[in-house]
């Protein structure tokens, strides 16, 4: 929806205007200098505990998986960012975007075999031992409150990136129309497998953990299942390379 919506007409304005950022294309296309200075301040109050966030999560699956630091880790991955954006520039993050595409894919879907395949999964039944832990636990319909909280996480996550500027920005690069369609059906296969998968993975929590949270609390449950996995250690290789890079990626975009 994003890219039918916001794509082709981003980029005919981007190239139109010679546009390099969001706060210009407001500017520019309004004729705004305050709507200019607006965007700026909450680009630039709202995406320090956006980048937080991308740290936090990170450092979780390297403090378990590699036994690193998290200060150490925050700051590695600080000064990679740093690096990338200042030698490689707007095309080396796209670049680097589309390869870590194609390793986030392949790597997912591994992901999803490896974990059905742990002892633990496979001692609890698989699916059908998971649809019948939430039997046996009388897991209950979910209540009122639940589902606002479900509907506001939905909207965050698939809603409200549409405005985050590293989001909007992919658009300035679009070539032509026919990448558009491309991007559109790339990006839909995109966000079904890994998205979906991500979830997938995240339902088998209650397989390795029952009703009670690892320590460290809930950042800590997909690490610890990755840990208590017995994956190869090429495919935990594979799963931080494609961690690191989306970090890396995020934080070179904001």
């Amino acid at each position: 929806f994003a890219w039918r919506l916001l794509a082709r007409r981003t980029r005919a304005v981007s190239h139109q205007f010679h546009i390099k950022s969001m706060p210009q294309l407001f500017k520019i296309r309004y004729r705004s200098d305050r709507m200019k200075k607006f965007a700026s301040i909450v680009i630039f109050i709202f995406l320090v505990p956006y980048s937080a966030s991308v740290y936090k999560g990170l450092t979780s699956i390297c403090s378990v998986l590699l036994n690193v630091d998290a200060n150490l880790c925050m700051l590695l991955i600080a000064l990679l960012s740093a690096a990338l954006l200042l030698i490689g520039g707007y095309l080396a993050t796209i670049k680097a975007d589309f390869i870590q595409g194609i390793v986030m894919m392949f790597g997912v879907a591994l992901l999803i075999v490896f974990v059905l395949r742990s002892p633990t999964v496979l001692e609890g039944g698989g699916i059908s031992g998971l649809w019948q832990y939430m039997k046996d636990a009388g897991m209950q319909p979910m209540s009122g409150s639940m589902w606002v909280s479900l509907i506001a996480t939905v909207l965050m996550t698939s809603i409200g990136t549409w405005g985050l500027p590293q989001m909007i920005h992919k658009y300035y690069g679009i070539k032509d129309e026919h990448e558009v369609k491309r991007g559109t059906v790339i990006s839909t296969f995109f966000a079904l497998l890994v998205a979906g998968g991500g979830y997938f993975i995240g339902s088998f929590s209650h397989l390795f953990f029952g009703s009670t949270l690892p320590e460290g609390g809930v950042d800590y449950v997909v690490p610890q299942m990755l840990s208590q996995s017995n994956l190869p250690v090429i495919l935990l290789g594979v799963v931080l390379v494609l961690l690191i890079a989306a970090s890396v990626s995020t934080l070179s975009s904001i």
